[in-house]
């Protein structure tokens, strides 16, 4: 996702990408979101769902696991 947020061609590529699945009917999850820009545009191309450090980091199991308690 680095270059999404600095190349025209990659928000392009990456639009294209949203749309096609899109039309075949599938959700779309961006994967690798890192900063607050990619979520932003990713949400401007379409997509449906995100995971990424600027959601969370990885947390050991047993943590998340008393967090959803």
């Amino acid at each position: 996702m680095a270059g999404l947020a600095r190349s025209e061609g990659v928000r392009g590529v990456v639009g294209q990408a949203v749309d096609l699945a899109h039309d075949l009917g599938l959700p779309v999850v961006g994967e690798g979101i890192e900063t607050l820009d990619q979520l932003s545009i990713l949400g401007a191309l379409g997509c449906d769902q995100g995971q990424g450090y600027v959601f969370a980091y990885p947390r050991p199991v047993a943590e998340l696991t008393a967090s959803l308690v």
